[in-house]
């Protein structure tokens, strides 16, 4: 069997697992694309949490979180970035947790990817602002 399809990505600051492999979502923003974030000082670093929804999936994967600006800049991540993991046949959904530690360069609509075993296999958006300016915007 495959990596499994990734069917969503929600954007929160954080989640904490719980018994009976369920999580905790802390501070939920919403599901992406839809998410715009505004935060009161865009200099000072930030942390999030993306959880990559997917279904059935079996085999062993290199997994890599990469953050960038709409002008492809890529954002580093002082969190853990990637990591190796096992996706069980048996469970007919799978939950993919990556945290985001970083300091933006700029607000922006910023590219979300999920890479796999290094190819992009999943992407989507969301919108950072701040305080002072409002939502990002993209011309």
């Amino acid at each position: 069997m495959a990596f499994p399809k990734i069917t969503a990505c929600i954007v929160c600051e954080g989640a904490r697992a719980e018994l009976n492999n369920k999580h905790i979502l802390l501070g939920y923003f919403g599901v992406a694309p839809d998410v715009s974030i505004i935060f009161q000082d865009i200099k000072k670093p930030i942390q999030l949490c993306f959880v990559f929804s997917a279904g059935k999936g079996a085999g062993v994967f290199k997994l890599e979180l990469k953050v960038s600006t709409s002008d492809g800049i890529l954002v580093p991540n002082s969190a853990v970035s990637s990591v190796e993991g096992e996706f069980i046949e048996a469970r007919v959904t799978s939950n993919i947790f990556f945290g985001f530690s970083a300091v933006l360069p700029k607000t922006d609509r910023y590219k979300i990817a999920l890479f796999v075993d290094g190819a992009e296999n999943y992407s989507t958006s969301v919108d950072f602002g701040a305080a002072d300016t409002g939502p990002a915007t993209v011309n």
